[in-house]
């Protein structure tokens, strides 16, 4: 249990809120080649350019609602007495473990984007660089109660 009474011990998702964030990479290649679709179709380039601009845009739409879902669905963490367990990955599955007894500290990161969907990343830092780890798309309320409850276990202060 949390230091504020709830449980971790199950695998959680994401904040859901994270998958606009994912989506807007695809969501930018999507404008970017129907721009240059437009453009070589209004340049005179021949059709087969356009055709191929125009299928390529769709691709990305299509990614843009499909990648980011499976993205989400795929991402889980737990928090158990002695470790933090990771799971991720749509084609290549990866399971990583960062016990607390190697971690050194935790920052929670909140750039524009991350403040706009209202989530954080937590970057776990532990003495191998080899299991750093990065938590993204997290509650900012869950944030604060997973640094606490990490670094108690790990035998520090957060000083918060």
């Amino acid at each position: 249990m949390d230091p504020a009474g709830a449980s971790f011990d199950e695998h959680r998702p994401l904040s859901p809120r994270v998958q606009v964030l994912w989506q807007l990479p695809f969501a930018v290649l999507a404008i970017v080649v129907l721009l240059a679709a437009a453009i070589a179709l209004a340049a005179g380039a021949p059709t087969g350019v356009g055709v191929v601009l125009l299928v390529l845009t769709g691709l990305f739409l299509v990614l843009l609602v499909t990648v980011p879902k499976a993205r989400y669905r795929n991402w889980s963490y737990r928090l158990s007495a002695d470790q933090l367990d990771i799971r991720k990955g749509i084609v290549v599955k990866e399971e990583s473990t960062v016990p607390y007894f190697r971690v050194q500290h935790i920052d929670i990161r909140r750039g524009p984007l991350e403040r706009w969907r209202n989530v954080v990343s937590l970057d776990i830092s532990t003495a191998s660089p080899s299991t750093d780890s990065t938590l993204p798309g997290i509650d900012p309320a869950d944030a604060d109660r997973i640094r606490a409850y990490v670094l108690a276990r790990a035998g520090y202060d957060d000083g918060v």
